[in-house]
Formats: structure tokens, C-alpha cells, sequence
């Protein structure tokens, strides 16, 4: 089902649980609704790959090196090296 017609069967039910006289959506469909806007809400798991920044700590890389350090909660670029600095592939002396 696509999210548009999951909101228009939720919508539909809620005005005939609320008492307008329209026709009663039958489980199945309000179900199935339910399911579609869940999927659409639920958050997405961040993605395990590292970016190109260096960092453990960092995620999210967009194309001009702006992402979300996890250690100072905050947007960041590849190029800031906080104290928190961890390496991904350290290199041997």
C-alpha cells in the first residue's frame, strides 16, 4: 500500500469511529495502513560505514565533508580534528 492511500484509509476510519456516517474500513486495509505509515515514520539504522573524515566518531558524510560527529552531538566537517580524535586506519610509524 502507498502512504498516500494509508492515510486516506486511516483518515476514512477515523471519521467513521468518530461517528460520520461513511462506510467502515474493513481490519485488513486499517492494518495494512498501519503497517505503511509505520515503516514511513520508524527511523532508518545509521549506516555502519565510516567517512572519508578519518574518524570513528564520524557519520553522515555529505559530498562537501560536512557530517555529525557522535562525540560532540554536532554537525562537523572532515577536516576539524577534535580532541576526541580516533582514527579509523591508523598508520604505523
Amino acid at each position: 500500500m502507498k502512504l498516500d492511500e494509508a492515510i486516506e484509509v486511516l483518515e476514512a476510519h477515523n471519521k467513521w469511529r468518530r461517528g460520520e456516517e461513511t462506510q467502515q474500513q474493513s481490519p485488513k486495509e486499517i492494518g495494512e495502513a498501519i503497517d505503511t505509515i509505520l515503516e514511513a515514520v520508524k527511523p532508518k539504522p545509521k549506516a555502519q560505514k565510516k567517512c572519508c573524515g578519518n574518524c570513528n566518531h564520524f557519520e553522515n558524510e555529505e559530498i562537501n565533508g560536512c557530517g555529525y560527529c557522535a562525540v560532540q552531538e554536532k554537525v562537523a566537517h572532515c577536516e576539524w580534528k577534535c580532541s576526541q580524535y580516533k582514527p579509523i586506519n591508523p598508520t604505523k610509524p
